[in-house]
């Protein structure tokens, strides 16, 4: 079964920056139910002569029962402490400043993946006519610059195609911080599992739709609250309550609160964006379509296609 969704990308607004109205129109992909259900029959056995049975041996006592053995289970799982994966998030999650052609800036959010200073965030970030875009990143609360960041990696086909489904699984962008420091803080990506219904993640952005030019710029913080799946398959992620759905958050992260590892990027709000922060519906892209993404440009997987890049030239 598969259901439409609809809703923007999440470029922050505001007269000094980047404003987008262009909606994705995306479908979960979800189990078909069998047209029909065959019931096998009983298996048929032949008829045999079954013989007498045999004189019945004397009862004897059995041996009594040996006490059981007791098997202690590891204790569960303990989520890692909010206050730790703030203070890596000031290190790892970073703010993006992006100059437009017209003057303006375009406001987003990454995540620095590789201790050689590789960040991933949005393809929705880069105009199409500024594909040589060079963008000053910050990090922080509030967020100062840590230097700049050319672009490395999105899809060749992001801005030919106008079907709005492939558009949407090729939002991801891959850049890389100006240098050759080698130990950059960073998150590390669970390509392993996607997230289920009813888990709770959390989330990580410099989101900047209620803010002001000179606050946005002056005095951004970082964000951090919990959020709930509702919606998910190999692609996409949908989930609800959490201050992340606002403009700005464009390649923000969801976090596993088990592990620590990063298990989305953020790259859209549900399309009724006069709801309620609170009440909107938050997208983000998963790890496995990030990886068939590099796949599908570099026939590589994506840890392959990084650790194989040269520093780029400044």
């Amino acid at each position: 079964m598969k259901h439409a969704l609809i809703f923007y990308i999440i470029l922050a607004g505001g007269f000094f920056l980047f404003s987008n109205n262009i909606t994705y129109r995306i479908t979960f992909e979800q189990p078909a139910v069998p047209e029909k259900i065959i019931i096998l029959p009983p298996e048929k056995l032949e008829a045999v002569q079954i013989p007498p049975p045999p004189p019945s041996e004397p009862i004897t006592q059995p041996a009594p029962p040996k006490p059981a053995t007791t098997i202690l289970l590891p204790p569960p799982p303990n989520p890692i402490a909010q206050s730790e994966l703030y203070a890596k998030g000031l290190l790892a999650t970073v703010n993006f400043l992006c100059p437009n052609k017209d003057g303006t800036y375009a406001v987003a959010t990454g995540a620095l993946i590789d201790s050689h200073g590789y960040i991933v965030s949005n393809a929705h970030i880069v105009e199409e006519s500024n594909q040589q875009i060079i963008c000053t990143i910050r990090a922080g609360s509030p967020a100062i610059e840590i230097g700049k960041v050319k672009l490395v990696l999105m899809s060749a086909e992001y801005f030919a195609t106008t079907d709005e489904q492939t558009k949407a699984r090729m939002d991801i962008s891959l850049w890389k911080l100006e240098g050759v420091r080698t130990d950059w803080p960073y998150w590390e990506i669970d390509f392993d599992t996607t997230p289920k219904v009813g888990e709770q993640l959390f989330t990580q952005s410099y989101p900047a739709e209620l803010l002001s030019s000179e606050i946005v710029f002056k005095n951004l913080n970082l964000l951090f609250s919990n959020t709930v799946v509702s919606e998910t398959d190999t692609s996409f992620i949908a989930s609800r309550a959490t201050i992340a759905a606002q403009h700005g958050s464009s390649g923000g992260i969801l976090i596993d609160p088990y592990t620590g590892k990063l298990r989305g990027i953020i790259f859209g709000i549900s399309s009724d964006a006069n709801k309620a922060i609170n009440e909107r519906v938050l997208y983000a892209i998963t790890p496995s379509r990030i990886n068939a993404l590099a796949w599908q440009e570099t026939k590589k997987q994506f840890r392959e296609y990084l650790s194989a890049l040269p520093e780029p030239a400044y």
